[in-house]
């Protein structure tokens, strides 16, 4: 499934971030049964997070033109604790550089659909 989400950079971990445009992804079958083993992870050990590192090749990823190269890619997944679903996005570092570009979550469950 191809995901399409809006992308921010953050350059001060102070300051807020700015909004880049949309980013797109694909998630696989392997990367989905992937994500759902870690959800399932994620609720068993009470832990707030886990990050799951990808090959943007492999998941065929775009950004916007302002990221530039990116390295360190990861998939940051989380629980929402008013539904109790898993919750992932996309987080990554300028190659060589301190700004981190991450993207707005996107429920687990719904890259099944």
């Amino acid at each position: 499934m191809e995901l399409t989400l809006e992308t921010y950079r953050k350059t001060d971990p102070h300051n807020g971030s700015d909004a880049l445009g949309t980013s797109s992804m694909m998630i696989a079958d392997n990367l989905y049964r992937t994500l759902e083993t870690l959800e399932k992870q994620l609720q068993q050990s009470g832990r707030e997070d886990l990050h799951y590192e990808v090959d943007p090749a492999v998941i065929a990823l775009r950004t916007p033109a302002e990221c530039g190269d990116v390295e360190n890619c990861k998939l940051r997944l989380f629980i929402d604790p008013a539904t109790g679903n898993g919750q992932f996005h996309l987080v990554a570092n300028e190659r060589g550089g301190q700004t981190l570009y991450y993207t707005e979550s996107a429920m687990v469950r719904m890259v099944a659909l």
